[in-house]
């Protein structure tokens, strides 16, 4: 089986690595629109990390399999725990829907790494994803997603569009890469 990544998705992998890899835990965000890959670029971090347990996330049962359906072209076969697939499997590299899993189910996992696919559904600081992801301690984060972007209506102007990186004690911290419209249009990529 042969499979070229396309350059900007062997750029994001290799970030990627970087942050999950610092020593001093880093908490950061691939940006990469729709139609980029996202899921190879997932699978192409699970897949280097073979040095501690891996808990990758996605929103449903829909981008689970997709996820899925992209790794395991590669060769590689996760464990799977969601309600919505009926599975509940352990091991060195996790795939799981968020409300599936909770701090019990995963306090004896050991997981030292997270990639979380559509990360902007579930990383306020009060969401239940990023609640766990404390509780376990986990201090490497890398999180994929198109639109960085929360929504804040608490204030007197209304509703407010937020990088995600950029609210009040955010959780991530950066943006460490960018995949836009533009350059996969240059790269044609996508067609005019």
């Amino acid at each position: 089986m042969s499979f070229k990544y396309r350059d900007y998705q062997e750029e994001a992998v290799r970030i990627g690595l970087e942050v999950l890899r610092d020593p001093k835990g880093r908490k950061e965000v691939i940006v990469a629109v729709t139609a980029s890959g996202k899921s190879l670029i997932i699978a192409g971090l699970a897949n280097e990390l073979t040095d501690g347990n891996i808990l990758v996330l996605q929103p449903d049962k829909n981008i689970l399999e997709q996820n899925l359906s992209k790794i395991e072209y590669f060769g590689t076969f996760p464990c799977v725990y969601s309600a919505s697939m009926k599975r509940r499997e352990l091991g060195h590299l996790i795939y799981a829907t968020p409300k599936s899993v909770s701090f019990d189910v995963l306090k004896d996992a050991n997981i030292i790494y997270c990639i979380i696919d559509e990360v902007d559904y579930g990383s306020k600081n009060d969401s239940h994803v990023i609640k766990l992801l404390k509780q376990l301690g986990i201090k490497s984060v890398v999180g994929l997603t198109g639109t960085p972007i929360h929504t804040d209506s608490s204030g007197q102007d209304g509703s407010v569009a937020r990088i995600m990186t950029q609210i009040k004690n955010p959780f991530f911290t950066d943006i460490c890469y960018v995949v836009s419209a533009e350059k996969m249009i240059e790269n044609e990529y996508w067609s005019k």
